[in-house]
């Protein structure tokens, strides 16, 4: 989520929440510090492979810069997890809190529903080229409209 944060600091007002997380003993919001602001419209494409950090970055792209998004409902992955080293030389990996969004919706096994559903067709899966990309297209349709 740290990448996440940089970047939404790019974008956000200063003060705003840019999500939170509640582990077992408390929820912490994490605010915008950046003194910069951008003002640009924005077009955000998602799909079912969009998850957690990405997820998290969508949303408050939505939520606190009104940005549309555009494609199909994220994956779903509103948790937060962590790797620890175990003595034989493995690994556990487990989860230890939630995220929220920016006005305190979870997405976890929900994912985000996009403003605007835009399918790929079976020619971009076969073929993924910017000619053919339906989503794109349809981002770029949008933003010269603005």
């Amino acid at each position: 989520l740290d990448s996440c944060k940089d970047i939404l600091a790019l974008f956000e007002h200063k003060g705003s929440v840019l999500f939170s997380i509640e582990g077992k003993k408390e929820v912490v919001k994490y605010y915008d510090e950046n003194d910069e602001e951008r003002t640009y419209p924005m077009v955000v494409l998602i799909d079912s492979r969009t998850a957690s950090s990405a997820e998290a970055l969508a949303i408050s792209l939505k939520e606190n810069y009104g940005a549309i998004l555009v494609g199909n409902t994220s994956y779903g992955k509103g948790t937060v997890q962590k790797t620890s080293s175990l003595s034989d030389d493995t690994m556990i990996k487990y989860t230890y809190a939630k995220w929220y969004s920016p006005l305190g919706n979870s997405i976890d096994g929900k994912g985000i529903t996009p403003g605007v559903e835009v399918n790929l067709t079976m020619k971009y899966a076969l073929n993924p080229t910017d000619n053919n990309d339906d989503q794109l297209k349809k981002a770029i349709d949008i933003l010269s409209k603005n």
